[in-house]
């Protein structure tokens, strides 16, 4: 079931959280851009519901792997309510490389709302993890980190990274190296160079480099800071970059093209970029459990345009192909379409859902796959600003005193 799992270029995540990216939580991608500086004590509906996510990932005890992956994406959403103490605190309890990246991370994001000195500390922490690491994970450290460092106007630091970094693994990395450098040409005020850079790679459609390119774009395009003709030319280009992917990738970024047509006043080509994707989807994703998640983005992305019976009609589809995923995908899935009916918005429809995912987690077997599922439940509610109250949070802590060993 490849499709269940849609796989998240991390140079756009970190894009994403930087604010160069696509509005807060628009597509599959995870990290929204925060609204706000805070601390441990931010006032937000989420923050209870994403510290049963932290508790729940943090409870398996039988894979490290899992744990840290699903303690890494709690705190991201952690950074994207602002909770940027909280980060920092539990970063700690994170082992592995992973730790690093959720340091080089809040760096990032750090960088983008002037706080420098703080985000150079969080780089010399990412380092430090750096240091201990071998293998294909250090690298990845080290791509977050340029990305920090090109936020901060420390083009030179960041280029020497991404050079080493495309010289190291070219199939991988030039794409992103490009990217990055593009993001610090426009974080300087030199967006025309920014295109430039990204232009160069029009004719390479390598999936790496491909996938990176259109982020890129999207990036650009998001740059508040830049002239308006220039972020709808680099908008334009995204869309065009966009539609050479396959389809997995190619979905996801349309729908951030038509998150940014909406921000930039372009209704008429943001419904149109959300249509273009939905044909995608019918005529290459077979009528199975694999459209998925590509039909709860397409109704989330509806619901945001204002266009509440186009959205329904892709979340009710969504959810009768539910019953047909693999019963460890259920909870997560229907999860996500509650997430998605918010948009609509049917805050009824998606308590149901939010209980009926809870009730297909516990329904699990084993302790991990069920921490992994409740952990990914509350994950979604905090993105969504839903505080676990009465019922819900009853049942959260039941299921987490009673996760056991197996």
């Amino acid at each position: 079931m490849k499709g269940l799992r849609i796989k998240k270029d991390r140079l756009c995540v970190a894009l994403l959280a930087a604010g160069l990216g696509a509005g807060p939580g628009t597509t599959m991608a995870t990290v929204a851009v925060p609204a706000r500086s805070a601390s441990a004590g931010t006032s937000s509906e989420g923050l209870l519901a994403l510290d049963y996510a932290f508790r729940f990932a943090s409870a398996i005890d039988d894979d490290p792997k899992d744990r840290a992956k699903a303690q890494e994406l709690a705190l991201e959403a952690y950074t994207a309510e602002g909770a940027y103490d909280v980060v920092a605190q539990r970063a700690e309890q994170i082992d592995g490389w992973r730790r690093g990246v959720v340091y080089a991370d809040l760096a990032t994001v750090l960088a983008r709302q002037g706080r420098a000195a703080e985000s150079r500390a969080y780089i010399a922490k990412a380092e430090a993890v750096r240091a201990t690491v071998v293998g294909w994970q250090n690298p990845r450290i080290s791509a977050h980190v340029a990305e920090a460092w090109a936020l901060l106007g420390e083009t030179d630091k960041a280029g020497a990274i991404t050079a080493d970094l495309a010289a190291a693994d070219p199939i991988q990395y030039v794409g992103r190296a490009t990217a990055t450098d593009a993001v610090a040409l426009a974080t300087k005020g030199e967006f025309q160079q920014a295109l430039a850079r990204l232009r160069a790679l029009d004719g390479n459609d390598d999936l790496d480099v491909a996938a990176a390119r259109t982020n890129g774009y999207l990036a650009l395009a998001g740059n508040e800071s830049a002239p308006r003709k220039g972020r709808q030319k680099a908008l334009d280009a995204a869309r065009a970059s966009a539609l050479r992917l396959p389809l997995e990738l190619r979905v996801d970024a349309l729908l951030r093209v038509a998150a940014q047509d909406s921000a930039l006043g372009r209704a008429r080509e943001g419904r149109s970029a959300v249509a273009a994707a939905l044909s995608a989807v019918e005529e290459k994703a077979p009528a199975s459990s694999e459209r998925i998640p590509y039909l709860i983005e397409i109704g989330r992305a509806w619901g945001r345009l204002g266009e509440p019976q186009k959205a329904r009609a892709a979340l009710e589809s969504a959810e009768t192909l539910v019953r047909g995923a693999l019963s460890i995908d259920r909870p997560g899935l229907l999860a996500r379409v509650a997430s998605a009916y918010r948009q609509v918005p049917d805050e009824e429809r998606a308590r149901a859902l939010d209980l009926r995912a809870m009730d297909a987690a516990a329904d699990m077997p084993l302790s991990r796959p069920r921490a992994l599922s409740l952990s990914a439940i509350c994950r979604q509610m905090g993105q969504d600003g839903i505080a676990p109250e009465g019922e819900v949070r009853t049942r959260l802590d039941a299921l987490l005193a009673g996760l056991g060993d197996r």
